[in-house]
């Protein structure tokens, strides 16, 4: 007697989307703006251009937005998570900036490849191609969809803002703020201080001679030499003696933790 059996497709190990989040943030978009904030599977298949609930496109499509973290199901209804809320109708600038990344970060092989090269240079197209092969054990068929899918979505979710370019995996710098606040007034610092060199040495003492009064008047010092991201960072800290909860406070030393290690990189072998 002969059996028909069916080999089972391979499974990659770690779990990653078939669409970008650009890509992804189309589905809650959708549901919000065409359907009132909730709606069925076949409506959301009509809605996305598929021929039914079955539809293998549509599915993956469902199936990348809740890895994001942008839809939920609940029995038949389909409604956009609070994530997906901040995204499309924020009340600050800051939190759809926030929630892109925590959506980028919820993917497990996106989130596992930016703890192993935080802040790092990333390897060429081919290295990567290979540590999703061998490290993190994707079908290889699946590697070239997987690394497009997390170049695109680092992108979406500012992970190359600080770099430049998509050569590291920084972490942005939100500026948790109003939209149109102006900034707070920043404290005139002491112009009688001691600055470094650039080899590491101090200069001694240092007057602000900007406005030709050699240090007399109530001036900052020259930051001319001081990285913007750096400048941006000061200026953006709370007055001295704020108090902060513990989120916020490792929120900001990972943001100068970060900077850092993007003005001044380690020597690479």
């Amino acid at each position: 007697m002969i059996v028909n059996t069916v080999t089972p497709k391979p499974r990659s190990d770690v779990a990653f989307p078939y669409f970008s989040l650009d890509k992804s943030i189309e589905v809650p978009k959708l549901i919000h703006e065409r359907a009132g904030g909730r709606c069925g599977r076949g409506q959301l298949a009509g809605l996305l251009g598929y021929s039914g609930v079955k539809n293998g496109g549509f599915l993956t499509r469902m199936s990348a937005a809740k890895m994001f973290g942008l839809i939920e199901e609940n029995g038949d209804v389909i409604t956009l998570t609070e994530r997906a809320k901040k995204i499309l109708s924020p009340v600050r600038p800051s939190d759809a900036e926030q929630a892109k990344l925590d959506a980028f970060l919820a993917v497990e092989l996106f989130r596992k490849l930016f703890e192993d090269f935080d802040g790092h240079t990333l390897p060429a197209a081919d290295g990567l191609s290979n540590l999703f092969l061998t490290q993190y054990k994707i079908v290889p068929n699946q590697v070239a969809p997987a690394l497009r899918n997390l170049m695109d979505s680092a992108e979406s979710a500012g992970l190359f803002k600080v770099a430049g370019n998509r050569s590291k995996l920084i972490r942005p710098i939100i500026r948790n703020e109003s939209s149109g606040a102006p900034h707070a007034p920043v404290a005139p610092a002491p112009t009688n201080i001691e600055r470094l060199d650039n080899d590491g040495g101090y200069r001694g003492q240092y007057s602000d001679s900007r406005n030709g009064n050699g240090g007399g008047g109530q001036t900052g010092p020259d930051l001319s030499g001081v990285h913007p991201a750096l400048i941006g960072l000061i200026q953006n800290l709370p007055s001295v003696g704020s108090t902060l909860g513990p989120k916020r406070r490792s929120a900001l030393i990972d943001a100068f933790k970060h900077t850092i290690n993007f003005i001044y990189p380690e020597e690479e072998e």
